[in-house]
């Protein structure tokens, strides 16, 4: 299993995404990415965003984690953390050399149940979001639709 780190930066009710295109589908992501060999999660997600968005960030507590297995794909083995965070300096801007997303989105967060997002936490996110519910919630398997 593999940990992948995603920032959860809102900002006016509408959370930053990362829209890719897969087989003519939109497909969201929240921002984020892998660790380097002996790289914090949290630093991570510094690095990221700075290379994929051009911003510099401050992740603050994890809110959320998840599995998603992909079938046929045992070595996809995922643990999604999900943090919250803020944009401490510049806009965002993709960097074509560093991710293949086609656009960035501000989208608002009472959408997010209609998306196809990975990871497919729509609804944990909306919620967590209007009712401020805990931190650190273990959400286990997800039932990611790939297709």
């Amino acid at each position: 299993m593999k940990p992948r780190p995603s920032l959860l930066v809102i900002e006016e009710d509408c959370l930053l995404l990362m829209r890719y295109n897969y087989n003519g589908r939109r497909v969201y992501g929240i921002p984020g990415g892998n660790p380097d060999e002996g790289e914090s999660l949290q630093d991570a997600l510094i690095r990221e965003l700075r290379e994929e968005l051009q911003v510099a960030v401050q992740p603050g507590d994890m809110i959320f984690s998840a599995e998603t297995v992909r079938p046929g794909k045992p070595d996809a083995h995922v643990l999604h953390c999900l943090f919250e965070g803020k944009i401490l300096e510049g806009r965002p801007a993709l960097d074509p050399a560093e991710t293949t997303a086609a656009a960035i989105e501000w989208i608002p967060v009472r959408e997010l149940e209609t998306l196809h997002l990975y990871p497919h936490l729509g609804k944990a996110i909306a919620q967590w979001h209007r009712e401020q519910l805990p931190h650190k919630t273990y959400l286990g398997a997800i039932l990611q639709p790939w297709a």
